[in-house]
């Protein structure tokens, strides 16, 4: 006797029902395996980004660290030019680094480019008594700027005119040609209280050139055809012996000496015995000091770095 086969169509309402609970079973866990799938990209795709945030915040430190390393000998590379040129122009003219003159009317240092086109004598510019070697050709105008500043290269001239000092211009046409600190080189006709101008048989420590001093400070102020300074003065919130280059954030100063060394230093007493090479001595304190726009060094030790 043959079975009886029953048609699909005989399930029922029941058969149907089951089916369609199946087929929502197998969409319901479709989604859930699709959203496992998803959960899992977005936590992957969180941890790459996190990743790579992390990476950034430890290699930029690093690069920035390398650039500024790199551009700290670039600066040290620089003086040591211009400190080759001074020690020829030294041996070019009896043994003594730049200067124009004994200063007899000198009453401050701090103007710069006040009479660009004239030869007078150097009162009241420490930076043209640097200029003169510069003016002769014995220092580059690119060795005086440091690389970890937005100071331009000074011209030697222009439209057949000589300059006799940095072309720093005043008010909004201001631009500062000028990275680097000069020890001050005014004098008398002989040793006295009015300055002791370098030469080679200074003593080998004694600073010639060296990042900017932080004690007197320009942006421009007009005098004459040049500028002079707006401040002059240990920085505020700092004692002398802390107060560092602002050419290198205040992290220290590239310093060359008498001896042709340049070396890196991260304080300001460089100098002899640990003098300050920003300030003149205070009595017997070398390491602290004063300053002022009229300040001279107070012995042939006592170096004093300005514009």
């Amino acid at each position: 006797m043959r079975a009886h086969r029953q048609s699909p169509q005989a399930d029922g309402p029941r058969g149907s029902a089951g089916r369609a609970a199946g087929a929502r079973r197998g969409v319901a866990g479709g989604i859930e395996a699709d959203c496992r799938r998803r959960g899992f990209a977005l936590v992957e795709l969180l941890i790459v980004v996190l990743m790579a945030a992390l990476m950034v915040a430890i290699v930029l430190p690093v690069l920035a660290g390398a650039g500024r390393e790199g551009r700290k000998t670039a600066c040290a590379d620089n003086l040591n030019l211009a400190y080759r040129g001074l020690r020829q122009y030294a041996d070019a003219y009896g043994g003594a680094f730049p200067t124009r003159g004994f200063g007899a009317n000198s009453e401050r240092f701090d103007l710069i480019g006040w009479r660009l086109n004239r030869e007078v004598a150097s009162a009241g510019s420490n930076s043209r008594n640097l200029f003169l070697a510069v003016r002769l050709r014995f220092v580059a105008p690119a060795a005086l700027v440091c690389p970890n500043t937005a100071d331009e290269p000074a011209a030697r001239g222009a439209a057949g005119t000589e300059y006799y000092d940095f072309n720093v211009g005043s008010g909004d046409q201001y631009r500062c040609r000028l990275s680097y600190g000069y020890h001050l080189q005014f004098g008398d006709r002989g040793p006295g209280t009015r300055g002791y101008p370098l030469t080679k048989d200074s003593h080998p420590a004694m600073a010639v050139l060296a990042d900017r001093t932080p004690c007197v400070t320009y942006s421009g102020s007009p005098y004459g055809a040049g500028t002079q300074a707006d401040a002059c003065g240990i920085p505020a919130g700092l004692s002398a012996d802390q107060a560092n280059s602002l050419n290198h954030e205040q992290r220290g100063q590239n310093v060359a000496s008498v001896s042709g060394r340049v070396e890196w230093v991260t304080a300001p007493t460089a100098g002899v015995d640990g003098d300050n090479i920003y300030t003149v001595w205070s009595g017997s304190d070398r390491r602290g000091g004063v300053i002022a726009l009229d300040s001279m060094p107070r012995g042939p030790d006592d170096s004093f770095l300005v514009p």
